[in-house]
């Protein structure tokens, strides 16, 4: 990368445009993961929720 950055304006641009590229797209990736944990966490929460409302009504079916 060192080496196409020294060859010159065109080049230059070119595989800073890469670098930006791979950047993006590793930004893009970790957004993705960030938003599929969080996903994931509020499923957890719901479950938990419907899990003690099931608790509940199983404790009311006894009287």
């Amino acid at each position: 990368m060192i080496n196409l950055l020294k060859e010159g304006h065109f080049r230059n641009k070119l595989s800073l445009n890469f670098i930006g590229g791979v950047y993006n797209q590793k930004r893009n990736e970790q957004m993705y993961i960030t938003f599929q944990k969080q996903e994931i966490l509020t499923f957890r929460k719901t479950n938990i929720i419907i899990n003690e409302f099931n608790n509940i009504f199983k404790s009311f079916q006894y009287f």
